[in-house]
């Protein structure tokens, strides 16, 4: 039967039970048909006549072509139109257009014809007629084209010769599985003495049974041990003596075969006790070696020899003390390993890559580390670079030397036979390595993959001998290396040709037992290391893979280099191109395969020949078999249906998405129909509205339905609970059938089943307790009205079935018979899916593979319906990193996060779910691909079965793709406006997209145009300034800004040049410009953004900007607050005297500790001590001096400009601050002046002593002190939430009370006198309840007085003044008022606060239009409406559109301005012009509508409720506002503009 139905050549997809009888037949005939057409057409207007000399070698029924000729030759030299596109690919082979052919034909096929609709009969005549002419020719390319001529043999020398290798001969060739058997199993040419070549099998034979049998019969067998010791030691030459016999020679035959193929078994041995060793524990593993040598073998830990210690010690005897056997070794074993490799950079490369390896893992083993001139000098340069020399020298003296393999029985003289045989122990090759091609990737990776095998089975040499305490003396170890450079001689061979020689076509056993041993090594050490290296360093073995990986990567690119301007290549003509051919072929160096490969070479006319009549064949056979495969599909192909189901209890998820996706595209390719239906069985969860939710994202996504809830169709309802009924009737059809029963039992007892299976640790299922009942009684109890479900009969256990994605799947389902119609006679899920989808017509379902474990369960309901299930496809999970399932509780796994929060467009997502494992022919992922485009170029054999990843990069990607094809008018726009709710000017709009379009490559989301996202500017038009307050210094800021703004014209140079005077980088300066214009750090060219804009806008942006960056807003904090600084009150007290306590503890053991060694030394140098003086300070007196210092450290810092932000911040007390605990501490030690710090040191330094001494001591007086402090502040804030006042406070008053308090309630009677009173004073007591008394009357006044400044006749004096009213400012904003000392501008302009010095003088045109939008910005008051007022003839009409754009800011942020804004030129030149100081004249503009000219101030502002902005051009203010009218809120505001102006301090 196996030969009658004969397995196919490997790569042909036909099938095994196709009778070859009448596949051969028709084969033939093609080929009959091909070569008279090749003969009468085409051989004689291209080629020739016809010479039917190719060559056949026939196997079996077969007919297999080889033909060897010129590699460039590929097929389809000659265009035939009717073949179309698929067979216009120049680059593709014969073989391979065959496979993909083929392939698609069994694509076909599962897709229409594989199920049971169809019988067996026509299945196989289908077959039939899709494979019965079909037969691969095995074509093989040759390797080259070389003369052959001058490597022959001649008189048994084989002479070396150069011949040119073409770098192409080896790109275009097959593998060839004869060709590589040969290779690895070399034959013994020309033996001499025959006798050592025979087998002698039976000889051994029967040796070996009189041997075994003689010692298992004579040998005492009385101990256990030494028994099992014989029987492994007997096994284990048996096993040798059967390889010798049976395993293949290996690519060596030097000095004899038996050799390689004995090491070849011990490999195989040693690999087998490995894999044996793996599945062992420790403990047995140590008690086998105990076992084998009790003595040596019992260590339980390594002492092994420490090189890096005293690295600095450099001498001649240190350097030859390293000089051991080590050393030697070293030496000997790189020979070895360069005799090896034979390739001088990877024998470098190897040597350094393992002293860095070792600087990798000193980690775990500390051995490896050493000092680097023993790294670098001794181990590299010297014993590793000195053996690599020598080991190539005598790789070059064995490649130039001329061997003679001369018969021994030939050689007359004892000489020249003992030379003979000295020479049978020498290589009977030499093969000249060339590693390295500049072309193939190949190449660099087998390097890698060496060094790293080869790096790993050095550390399992060490860490083994570590984990298992082995000495490094142990002959274990030294037979273990033997044993593994005996294996990797052969190893190194193989993996060479397989790497280098195109005609091979797998790896070496030899090579693959290595790279096996080697893994088995490095599992056992990981297994078995675990417990011993608890220090693994991820991120450093990782690095270390990268560098070798550089390092690989930078030896080949060495390699090539140097290769090309070395003796190894010449440059050539070859094809009419110059290029670097090899002087010598690294496959065609064996010499034993030499001749064999020239019998194989043919003329090149035969090839040619047998070339073109193979694709007349071929071509002969598509257009038959194209026919009537079209033709066969279209009667038998049947209508394709699919559904999307999603359940309607939340948002649509991302992966629901993307499978409606899948079925779109699937419907759509194969011209059939969408359908969405509503899976609502579940009552408990639906949501409403999500069904017409996810009709509607179907639709903006434009995958378009074309049967659904809202449309209808032929096949509804499309609702399963309006479906019941047909639901009803098929469990009816089933119980009829006895597929199915009702189930009585009670919820209680399917919990208690439940709970014994989790108790016997068993899945749980129902026991079938219900499945024996009759049918009567069953009828009986549902007329008694009980409730009962109807389970499902689970017989078949195991069910098997394909899945076009998975291929064939079988399943064995450990379950119970399940419920299928529940008792309130809703249906479960798997019996709706099935009903719904057969009632529906659905041909193929596409689903995730959350559901390939349920497809069991379908298919025996649809077996048991009668029905045919449909066609499968399981698409991949959505995973985040490749591993984690992607869950309804992430915030991206629904498509509202990508569209309505993030606005991506949705071609994008459906790009970016569509890109792996895609289904899309020839994807590119640089390619944005419409639905269209999909539906053309998908292909369901493409979908891969890895997990889809969500990748931000990759969506950020088709971001940036979707938004720069995206149509304005229809998709742009629309999201647009959806977006901000509101209409925007499409215009605009329009040209802000082409601008982004063109100059800002990141964007790729809608949500970048949000009011706070990077790009929000430009639709918002608000600027918060906070990232430019957070960026950058707001003095270099303001400086640099009121430059900008006071150009002439906006362009870059200018702009450079300021950037340049104060030294500030371009990058720099543009990134604070780009923040003041756009509140962004990143975004387009400053200079692209001014030609948007226009310099008139981007002037009034930044003089917006320069007049609001000084805003500093009081955080307004909840009383709650205060619970926070209760909570560090309380922290510091308790914590301070805690720590004391465990302080003072310590000093006093430590003291009591020293007590008695101090007085020993006191007695014995008595008379040294009498005569020493005794000055220094006590330790009361040390700490007190500590604290002085800080507190004089700290009030010089004050005294620092640039330090005063940082101290207002940190060392003040304040409720209205941002930070609110750490200050409450740190103000201890600020002091407003330097008399109030001497007074309060003064104070410190008469009561600490004493306190320390008789009351508290040095620890806990430290903690005395910080907690006074803290409760003092804490005291402070209180009063401050209370009153609303945003003045900061100092508390180095607060601890210097406390700690006066403290000592004046410890001595009450004592008597304290002042320092500046001396005749007078008063007992502790009083002074404690006269501090309790100021501190009452402090904090019951509603006044303070502090000390500012004023301006007169050009001078600075002290004007004491009140402020009344601190809400204003609390629940306002205040100015953050700073002296700049700005200088004059060369074209006049002043800045900001010289205006504000000047604002006094009388007709100014300047003061006014500035003066008023600073004002207007930082004051913004919760009142209907400004006033403002005007001194006559201080603003001209340069100024009025810097106030009418100010008083238009003012409306539109606050809309506390009246609707219309009257401030014209006349109305303000109406005023009256003879201002003088004993009058002041108003205007007030348009409030409620009432417009009028008032000149009773008082009544109009009570009448409207408003604030009045006043510019006085006199210089005496104060006296101005004593004059006027007594209302609160005036008089409020005017102080608080005095403040703003005229003073350095932000305490009003």
């Amino acid at each position: 039967i196996m030969a009658f139905l004969r397995v196919p050549p490997k790569g042909a997809k036909v099938a095994p039970w196709v009778p070859e009888l009448i596949f051969a037949p028709v084969s033939r005939a093609f080929e009959r048909l091909g070569v008279y057409f090749y003969n009468r057409v085409i051989s004689r207007t291209e080629i020739g006549l016809f010479d039917k000399r190719w060559n056949k070698n026939i196997h079996g029924p077969y007919c297999h072509w080889r033909y060897y000729g010129k590699p460039d030759v590929k097929l389809m030299d000659v265009k035939i139109s009717e073949l179309g596109a698929w067979f216009a690919r120049r680059e593709k082979t014969p073989g391979a257009l065959y496979n993909e052919f083929m392939r698609n034909i069994w694509r076909v096929h599962n897709l229409y014809f594989s199920g049971p609709v169809y019988n067996n009969t026509i299945k196989t005549v289908f077959r039939f007629i899709f494979l019965f002419s079909f037969k691969k020719k095995s074509i093989m390319s040759s390797t080259s084209k070389d003369k052959l001529s001058d490597d022959e043999k001649d008189n048994g020398d084989y002479k070396r010769c150069v011949r040119f290798r073409n770098r192409l001969d080896t790109e275009n060739v097959e593998p060839d599985n004869d060709y590589t058997n040969n290779l690895n199993s070399r034959i013994v040419p020309d033996v001499t003495v025959e006798f050592l070549y025979k087998s002698h099998t039976i000889s051994v034979l029967v040796c070996l049974c009189f041997f075994l049998i003689y010692t298992a019969f004579m040998s005492d067998d009385s101990n256990t041990s030494v028994n099992a010791y014989k029987g492994l030691k007997a096994g284990c030459v048996l096993f040798i003596i059967v390889s010798a016999l049976a395993f293949p020679n290996g690519p060596f035959i030097r000095p004899h075969p038996i050799l390689w193929r004995i090491i070849f078994g011990i490999s195989v041995l040693y690999l087998i006790l490995l894999q044996f060793t793996v599945f062992q524990s420790f403990r047995d593993i140590k008690d086998t070696l105990k076992w084998l040598d009790p003595v040596r073998l019992q260590n339980e830990k390594l002492d092994e020899k420490e090189y890096a210690v005293n690295c600095s010690d450099i001498t001649l005897e240190r350097i030859w003390s390293h000089m051991d056997i080590f050393a030697v070794g070293h030496f000997l074993g790189w020979t070895m390993k360069a005799l090896l490799i034979r390739h001088t950079i990877i024998c470098w490369y190897i040597s350094i890559a393992w002293e860095i390896t070792e600087l990798f893992f000193t980690h775990l083993l500390p051995n490896f580390a050493e000092c680097w001139w023993d790294a670098i000098g001794l181990d590299i340069l010297l014993c590793n670079g000195l053996g690599i020399f020598v080991g190539t020298y005598i790789c070059k003296l064995l490649e130039m030397r001329e061997f003679h393999w001369e018969s021994i029985k030939s050689i007359r003289t004892t000489k020249g036979k003992f030379k003979r045989a000295v020479l049978q122990f020498t290589p009977e090759s030499w093969l000249k390595v060339d590693w390295f091609k500049n072309t193939a990737i190949k190449r660099f990776l087998c390097v890698y993959l060496f060094v790293m095998i080869w790096l790993v089975s050095e550390l399992n040499t060490f860490f083994l001998k570590h984990i298992f305490a082995v000495d490094t003396y142990h002959p274990l170890v030294f037979y273990r290396i033997i044993l593994i450079g005996l294996i990797s001689a052969p190893s190194i061979r193989q993996f060479y040709v397989f790497a280098t020689d195109p005609r091979v076509s797998r790896l070496g056993m030899q090579a693959w037992v290595y790279c096996a041993v080697c893994a088995l090594e490095a599992a056992i050490c990981i297994k078995f290391g675990r417990q011993q290296f608890m220090t693994l360093e991820l991120g450093l073995i990782s690095l270390w893979i990268f560098i070798l990986a550089l390092g690989s990567f930078a030896s080949v690119w060495l390699s090539v280099w140097w290769a090309k301007y070395s003796s190894k290549t010449k440059e050539m003509n070859v094809n009419r191109k110059l290029r670097h051919c090899y002087l010598d072929s690294s496959a065609e160096n064996l010499s034993t395969l030499q001749d064999c490969d020239l019998k194989k070479r043919k003329p090149w006319t035969e090839e040619r020949d047998a070339y073109h009549i193979y694709k007349i064949t071929f071509f002969l056979q598509y257009f038959l078999i194209k026919r009537m495969v079209e033709k066969f599909i279209r009667l038998c192909s049947t209508n394709v249906r699919v559904r999307f189901a999603p359940s309607p209890t939340g948002k649509m998820h991302l992966g629901s998405l993307r499978t409606a996706l899948f079925n779109y595209l699937f419907a759509k390719h194969h011209k059939g129909q969408f359908i969405l239906r509503i899976e609502d069985t579940d009552q408990s969860r639906l949501i409403p509205g999500c069904e017409e939710e996810f009709e509607k994202i179907l639709s903006d996504f434009g995958l378009y339905t074309d049967e659904s809830p809202l449309k209808g169709g032929n096949y509804g309802s499309y609702k399963q609970s309006q479906r019941l009924d047909l639901y009803k009737e098929k469990s009816e059809e089933l119980i009829e059938r006895g597929h199915a029963y009702h189930c009585f039992c009670k919820p209680e007892r399917l919990d208690l089943l439940r709970k014994n299976a989790i108790r016997l640790n068993t899945a749980p299922m129902y026991d079938g307790k219900c499945r024996s009942l009759s049918k009567e009684e069953t009828i009986q109890k549902l007329k008694n009205g009980e409730k009962s479900v109807v389970r499902f009969k689970f017989d078949n256990k195991e069910s098997s079935f394909y899945d076009i994605v998975y291929g064939s799947i079988n399943q064995k389902i450990d379950e119970g018979d399940f419920i299928i119609m529940k008792s309130d006679s809703f249906p479960t899920y798997h019996f709706a899916n099935v009903v719904d989808d057969n009632h529906m017509k659905i041909s193929h379902v596409i689903r995730g593979m959350e559901w390939l474990s349920s497809t069991s369960k379908h298919i025996m309901l649809y077996n048991s319906l009668n029905i045919s299930p449909p066609k499968w496809i399981h698409l991949p999970l959505i995973t985040r990193n490749g591993e984690k399932k992607l869950s309804k509780r992430d915030k991206d796994a629904f498509v509202d996060y990508y569209t309505r929060d993030n606005g991506y467009l949705t071609l994008g997502i459906l790009n970016f779910i569509i890109r792996n494992g895609s289904g899309i022919k020839n994807y590119d992922n640089n390619k944005l691909y419409q639905v269209i485009d999909m539906i053309n170029n998908f292909d369901y054999n493409l979908i891969g079965k890895r997990n889809f990843m969500l990748d931000n990069d990759s969506l950020e990607h088709y971001g940036r793709l979707s938004f720069r094809e995206a149509d304005f008018d229809t998709q742009l726009y629309p999201e647009i406006t959806h977006r901000f709710g509101k209409t925007i000017d499409k215009e605009y709009a329009r040209e802000v997209v082409d601008f982004l379009k063109k100059n800002e490559e990141s964007f790729s989301k809608l949500s970048l145009l949000d009011k706070d996202a990077p790009f929000g500017f430009f639709f918002s038009k608000t600027n918060s300034l906070n990232n430019l307050k957070n960026h950058f210094d707001l003095d270099i800021v303001e400086k640099m800004l009121s430059e900008t703004i006071s150009l002439d014209q906006l362009n870059i140079e200018k702009l450079r040049e300021i950037s340049h005077n104060n030294n500030m980088k371009y990058a720099k300066f543009f990134k604070m410009l780009r923040l003041v214009f756009i509140d962004s750090v990143n975004g387009p060219p400053l200079s692209e953004l001014i030609t948007f804009f226009g310099e008139t806008e981007i002037f009034f942006i930044g003089k917006k900007c320069y007049h609001v960056v000084f805003e500093d807003i009081i955080p307004v904090r909840p009383k709650s607050h205060l619970l926070k600084a209760l909570g560090f009150t309380l922290l510091i007290t308790v914590g301070s005297f805690t720590i004391a306590a465990i302080v003072r503890y310590e000093r006093t053991k430590k003291q009591l500790r020293l007590v008695v060694d101090d007085m020993e030394d006191f007695f014995k140098n008595f008379m040294t001590h009498s005569h020493k003086p005794q000055i220094q300070l006590g330790l009361h007196q040390k700490v007190i001096m500590g604290i002085i210092g800080i507190n004089i450290i700290v009030t010089l810092l004050w005294k620092i400009p640039s330090f005063i932000p940082f101290m207002t911040t940190h060392f003040t007390n304040s409720f209205a601050q941002k930070k609110l605990c750490f200050p409450m501490l740190t103000s201890c030690f600020s002091h407003q002046s330097f008399i109030h710090l001497f007074l309060n040191m003064y104070v410190l330094w008469s009561f600490a002593p004493q306190t320390m001494r008789e009351f508290t001591g040095v620890e806990q007086f430290c903690a005395l002190y910080a907690s006074a402090g803290v409760v003092s502040s804490l005291i402070s804030l209180s009063h401050k939430a209370i009153t609303k006042s945003p003045i900061r406070a100092l508390g180095a008053s607060g601890a210097i009370l406390g700690i006066i308090t403290y000592a004046c309630m410890k001595m009450p009677n004592a008597r304290i006198q002042m320092l500046f009173i001396p005749f007078f004073d008063f007992s502790a007591q009083s002074a404690v309840y006269g501090l309790l008394l100021f501190d009452i009357i402090g904090l019951l006044g509603p006044w303070k007085i502090i000390n500012k400044k004023k301006m007169t006749n050009n001078k600075e004096e002290e004007c004491p003044y009140i402020l009344w009213d601190d809400k204003i400012v609390y629940e306002g904003r205040w100015l953050r008022a700073k002296q700049v000392s700005f200088k004059r501008k060369e074209n006049g302009t002043p800045g900001i606060w010289q205006i504000a010095e000047r604002a006094t003088k009388p007709k100014d045109a300047d003061v006014a239009g500035i003066c008023v939008i600073v004002l207007i910005k930082q004051f913004r008051i919760p009142v209907k409406a400004w006033c403002i007022e005007f001194p006559a003839g201080l603003v001209d009409k340069e100024k009025e559109s810097i106030i009418q754009a100010g008083l238009r800011e003012l409306k539109e942020e606050t809309g506390y301005v009246a609707n219309k804004i009257i401030l014209e030129p006349k109305n303000i030149q109406c005023l009256n012009p003879g201002l003088t100081d004993d009058s002041v004249q108003f205007m007030i503009v348009e409030i409620d509508g009432d417009s009028e000219i008032n000149q009773n101030p008082k009544q109009s502002l009570e009448d409207h409720e408003c604030l009045s902005v006043i510019l006085i051009e006199t210089d005496k203010i104060f006296d101005y506002l004593d004059k006027l009218e007594k209302s609160v809120q005036v008089e409020a505001f005017v102080y608080t503009l005095a403040a703003a102006l005229k003073f350095n301090s932000f305490f009003f």
